[in-house]
């Protein structure tokens, strides 16, 4: 005897998902959105601006600021011409005296810093300068010295640095009787999620908190009408 339906009726629903199986795909989801606010990579080489005051010069995501005593100085140069092309650095750069000392604060935290660094002297010089990095309470993350390499009239060296979130990097030199150039500045800035991603990602386990297991169980089948004589 064949089995028949009554009329209207609609086939077996396919069984749900069970609640952990949707929570890990809906986390999924929501976490690729978390992740999708990707930092872009700052590379700055003096040349994007022309020759001017550094002290207060605000540019992709960084301020300079160079003080001589504790005081804003004006000798310090932003697009300054005059080092040459070096291993580290080539014109145009940051120029200025070592008397005074630079700080670099970033818009956003960086995980990564680089720059090169030249010194106007004819040796090699061992703990030339230090560079202090701090975190947003500037307190000191860490604290370098470099060893600058005598290359012609300059001697030069390169600072990298990748590890926690850095808001601003203080550079002090030891010889207070020279001049410095700065160049090749690259950060990467930490990377925060964008508003709506943030908000979509609360939105998402708000909801996933008020429902309960039950509501993901299999839908009942519809029942079959008895067999026709």
């Amino acid at each position: 005897m064949s089995k028949k339906t009554a009329a209207g009726s609609r086939p077996p629903a396919a069984a749900c998902l069970s609640f952990p199986h949707l929570l890990r795909r809906v986390l999924g989801g929501l976490a690729l959105l978390w992740l999708s606010a990707t930092a872009h990579a700052a590379h700055l080489t003096m040349d994007e601006l022309p020759l001017q005051t550094l002290h207060g010069l605000s540019l992709q995501g960084v301020s300079f600021s160079y003080t001589v005593g504790g005081s804003a100085s004006a000798d310090a140069d932003f697009g300054s011409f005059g080092v040459g092309d070096l291993v580290h650095v080539q014109d145009p750069s940051i120029e200025g005296s070592t008397r005074g000392s630079l700080r670099l604060d970033f818009a956003a935290p960086v995980t990564q810093l680089g720059f090169g660094i030249a010194l106007q002297s004819e040796s090699d010089i061992g703990d030339a300068l230090s560079v202090t990095l701090l975190d947003a309470r500037g307190q000191a993350l860490d604290a370098v010295w470099l060893d600058t390499q005598a290359l012609v009239v300059f001697s030069e060296a390169r600072f990298d640095y990748a590890g926690a979130p850095v808001h601003a990097a203080l550079l002090a030199f030891a010889d207070p009787d020279s001049r410095f150039v700065l160049d090749n500045l690259d950060f990467l800035p930490a990377a925060v999620p964008e508003p709506g991603s943030a908000l979509l990602l609360a939105a998402g386990l708000a909801f996933l908190g008020r429902r309960k297991p039950q509501a993901f169980k299999a839908a009942p089948q519809r029942k079959r009408n008895q067999e026709s004589p």
